[in-house]
Parts: C-alpha cells; sequence; structure tokens
C-alpha cells in the first residue's frame, strides 16, 4: 500500500525550533485501499531541531472517501494542539504539513501562514493564533 511522506519543521512564537515531542496523526475511521482495510494511528517524534515526518496513507483514495486525519502536535515543553478534518494526497515526494493545515482546522485557534519576516514585523504576537513559518 503506498504512503505520502509528510514533513515538518515546527517553530515556537519567538521563533526557536519546537524541541522535542511528538506529532501523533489518527485517520478517523476505517476505509479501503485495493481492498485493504486501512486505518490507525501514526506517530513521529519531533527532533530538537523541530523537524521530522511520518509516513501516511493517502485518504484520498479510500474507496468510502469519508475519513480524515486528526494530527496531533504535543511538544516536550507547552500546550499541545490539535489540527482536524486533514486530507493527505497522493504524492511521490514529501508533503510539508503546513500545506496541509489549510484544509484542516486547528482546534481553538486561528492559523495564520506567514515568512519568518512577516512573524518578525507583527508588532504583536496573538496567543489565540497558530503561526506557521514558511520559507519566504
Amino acid at each position: 500500500m503506498d504512503t505520502t511522506t509528510i514533513t515538518f519543521a515546527l517553530r515556537m512564537p519567538g521563533g526557536g525550533p519546537v524541541t522535542g515531542g511528538k506529532v501523533t496523526a489518527v485517520l478517523s475511521g476505517y476505509d479501503l485501499d485495493d481492498g485493504i482495510v486501512v486505518g490507525g494511528t501514526v506517530e513521529a517524534q519531533i527532533a530538537a531541531d523541530g523537524t521530522g515526518s511520518m509516513e501516511l496513507w493517502p485518504n484520498v483514495v479510500g474507496t468510502l472517501g469519508t475519513t480524515s486525519y486528526k494530527i496531533t502536535v504535543t511538544p516536550s515543553a507547552g500546550t499541545k494542539f490539535d489540527l482536524t478534518g486533514v486530507v493527505v494526497p497522493v504524492s511521490d515526494t514529501p508533503v510539508m504539513l503546513q500545506s496541509l493545515i489549510q484544509g484542516g482546522r486547528v482546534a481553538d485557534l486561528t492559523s495564520a501562514i506567514l515568512t519568518q519576516a512577516q512573524y518578525n514585523a507583527l508588532p504583536v504576537k496573538d496567543p489565540q493564533i497558530l503561526y506557521l513559518i514558511v520559507g519566504a
């Protein structure tokens, strides 16, 4: 069964990396992929530099087409947060987690995708916004 590599580079509001913790992906139910029952949980560790990757089944190919992922980011220090309604595409190349978040919702937070320069230029950082920092 094919999977898609999901990569991430997590940063703290101050710009430093999230150091340690885990990212967990849970499929919302079971589906079929070419007659194989698919479902379950995948976990990846967050490296000291805030990066990591995980292999996820691309739920867009499911026969039933009713599943989505709940992605939980649990830093070793700080508050965990959930990304719900995440749909994973079929891809032969790695897909960045933040590109999937646009289709998902962050529980109890709004999200903003910014470059590092845009983030640094903010006069005030809102604690109710999940800032996702992407390359220029």
